[in-house]
């Protein structure tokens, strides 16, 4: 696959600083987008662990005799269960799995 250092070797100017530059930006934004990955990841995952938390309380208003109570906070969950999962499904259909590996530059700058 080829990257944005692939071609700069071909003019003569090319300078070692501004490989440096490209490279120091190459892996600013592979942590940018492996940081947002995982901050994706975890906001899913604690929304998840919130939903089943409030579906046990609401298994456990219907078992006391609230059902009305019950009934909606369970309704309530099971619509915030589906959002987190439609949510999950786009987001993770935008992010790649893995954002690709900066581009080294070799030694010598060729």
């Amino acid at each position: 696959m080829p990257g944005p250092l692939d071609d700069f070797d071909r003019y003569e100017k090319a300078s070692d600083r501004g490989k440096e530059l490209i490279e120091l930006e190459l892996k600013r934004a592979y942590t940018r987008a492996r940081e947002r990955y995982w901050l994706n990841a975890f906001g899913l995952v604690a929304g998840f662990i919130v939903v089943i938390f409030f579906g046990t309380i609401s298994y456990r208003l219907i078992m006391a005799d609230h059902g009305v109570y019950g009934t909606i906070l369970g309704g309530v969950d099971i619509t915030a269960l589906a959002s987190i999962f439609v949510y999950a499904g786009s987001v993770y259909r935008q992010l790649p799995p893995t954002a690709p590996e900066p581009q080294q530059v070799p030694p010598g700058g060729s």
